[in-house]
């Protein structure tokens, strides 16, 4: 491939190169595109067709709570079991008590079409039944064979499975496939006393009917199971595997797939969690996949049209790339040998229009740079000498402070002389040297200076302490942050206070940062007043609150640091502030 791309001239090559790069693009498309689309088709072919059969059995399901409501409510009847206890009494009215039972009943039966039967059994005997209709001829109940199922079953209610009309003298005739609800009934009283057993027979062509719009699908096998497994849709296997019919619904799932007489089918199970009824359908994959074949035959006809195009479309690029291409090399050799004046000339109306433009800009913009250097580097020439002057000033403000010194110690005026010292500390490490950070111990020297000044100015009205965590005193801090906090203490805090007042500093080690304390016991701060210091602070407003001091210690730190470190001040009337000041920990400058 390399050897024979050598060889071609750059338009062939670009055209090869977008050709390949195309081709390689659009198949891979339209495979993921046909892949993918075929997939969500198959998908929501499967899950329709799952909410479907969830539908039919909710359907089937409807029948199953309507009987147990019908026995619920016959249980229920006064007039029932009042006839009933009759019935069960020796030497009682047979045949009235029969008829008059058969009047109360019939308005049950007749409430529901899909009713064929409702019959009354005691099961403390040998099965006899207690109630059947006047005008009907039944088979024995005690001689079926599902009924014998219910009773070795020992449930207080069973679907049966389907079974042949018990009813002899009907219209239907005695084909009818039916199955048979039992229900027993206790007394009210005594619940473990066990009174009878009502049996509602059903038509099992209910079942048919919710199955008919799933059955109207070509090609689907649809089977119901009642909670014993024993299939409730009519007689023979249907072509259905007997090994499907005893998944349990753990292991049922809608995408498994299962192969029955050399097809595929697509399982899909729903069932009752009340009854332990379930619906099973094997769905054709062919069916599933017939509209994502459609689709993925007219996503190949694109394709090669695309292919078509794409090659036309390689053709064009190539030529448009080339023709500009050899303007702009002009012009970026022009910028290279330092002439910043040249402009290129590209009206494609495309990326090359803007490669033009961004070439002049860039042009302009080098040429502006390099002036703009060359008076940055004047600028700074300008400062370095300005700093190397003001380095004269301090020194003889400490010359001079020094000679104040002496002079009041000739004089035994210990008092002045002690607060020169701090006054010249104060000054020393203030200025320190131009630099912005200092370290802790430094910082707290210089509070401790400021202090002693500020005391000896207030006639001492005031006691101060200062602690430091030794493990931090060679840490770095920004300087002349405690100063401006300690002379709002004073001023706002102990200058009104009638009794003298305490400022007590600390500093203490967190875990990720530093922490100063500053707190006094002078005369708080009013709430409204807290709200608009902490607004200023927190820079969401402009207000004219004052405390400079406070905003331009805050402002610095978070320009160094970030907004996560800062300022917090806590404050009562008359009850005090203190002001929390959090920075990070430094082992070294940031200026270094």
């Amino acid at each position: 491939m390399r050897r024979f791309m050598a060889g071609l001239k750059i338009r062939q090559k670009i055209f090869v190169s977008f050709l390949l790069l195309i081709s390689f693009c659009l198949f891979t498309t339209l495979y993921v595109t046909s892949t993918r689309v075929s997939e969500v088709i198959r998908d929501k072919t499967v899950n329709y067709s799952l909410q479907l059969v969830s539908k039919t059995m909710e359907n089937i399901e409807y029948y199953l709570i309507d009987t147990k409501y019908l026995a619920k409510n016959i249980a229920l009847d006064e007039q029932v079991n009042l006839k009933v206890t009759e019935l069960l009494k020796p030497k009682s009215a047979d045949y009235r008590s029969k008829e008059q039972l058969d009047t109360v009943l019939n308005k049950y039966k007749y409430l529901k079409t899909y009713i064929t039967d409702i019959t009354l059994v005691n099961d403390n005997g040998n099965g006899s039944v207690i109630y059947n209709s006047v005008y009907d001829d039944k088979y024995s109940i005690a001689e079926q064979s599902w009924y014998e199922h219910f009773k070795e079953s020992g449930a207080d209610s069973l679907f049966t499975e389907v079974h042949k009309s018990i009813v002899r003298d009907t219209t239907m005739g005695s084909s009818l496939d039916t199955f048979t609800y039992f229900q027993k009934v206790y007394d009210p009283q005594r619940p473990t006393r066990y009174l009878y057993t009502i049996a509602i027979e059903l038509d099992a062509r209910v079942i048919g009917d919710a199955l008919a719009q799933v059955n109207s699908n070509q090609g689907w096998i649809n089977r119901v199971y009642n909670a014993d497994n024993d299939p409730m849709n009519g007689n023979g296997n249907f072509g259905f595997p007997d090994t499907l019919a005893f998944f349990s619904p753990s292991d049922s799932t809608s995408n498994r797939q299962v192969r029955m007489g050399g097809d595929k089918y697509t399982l899909l199970q729903s069932g009752s969690r009340d009854y332990g009824w379930r619906m099973i359908s094997l769905v054709p994959q062919k069916a599933i996949m017939f509209e994502a074949n459609s689709i993925q035959l007219f996503i190949a006809l694109i394709g090669l049209v695309l292919l078509l195009f794409a090659v036309f479309l390689s053709i064009r690029i190539s030529k448009s790339i080339t023709r500009p291409l050899m303007q702009l090399m002009k012009a970026i050799k022009e910028i290279e040998k330092g002439n910043f004046d040249f402009k290129s000339n590209v009206n494609t109306g495309d990326e090359f229009k803007e490669l033009n433009d961004v070439i002049n800009s860039m042009a302009v913009n080098i040429k502006e740079l390099l002036v703009r250097n060359k008076e940055e580097e004047e600028s700074k020439r300008k400062a370095e000498l300005t700093a190397l002057q003001a380095q004269i000033n301090p020194h003889f403000l400490y010359n001079t402070l020094e000679s104040l010194n002496w002079y009041a110690v000739r004089k035994k005026e210990p008092e002045i002389s002690e607060v020169i010292t701090n006054l010249g500390k104060f000054f020393r490490i203030s200025l320190s040297k131009g630099s912005q950070f200092i370290t802790i111990e430094q910082e707290m020297e210089h509070a401790k200076s400021y202090l002693s000044i500020q005391k000896f100015r207030n006639a001492n009205r005031f006691d101060s302490s200062i602690h430091m965590d030794e493990a931090i005193k060679e840490r770095y801090s920004p300087k002349l942050i405690l100063q401006p906090i300690i002379e709002n203490a004073l001023i706002h805090g102990l200058r009104n206070k009638e009794s003298p007042g305490r400022i007590d500093i600390r500093v203490e080690k967190e875990e990720d940062g530093v922490l100063f304390i500053v707190s006094d016991d002078g005369l708080g701060i009013r709430e409204d007043k807290l709200a608009e210091i902490r607004t200023a602070l927190s820079g969401t407003k402009s207000t004219g609150t004052g405390s400079y001091g406070l905003k331009n210690v805050n402002e610095r730190i978070r320009l160094f640091f970030g907004a996560s470190y800062g300022i917090h001040i806590e404050s009562h009337a008359n009850g005090g502030t203190e002001v929390r000041i959090r920075i990070p920990i430094l082992t070294e400058t940031p200026e270094d």
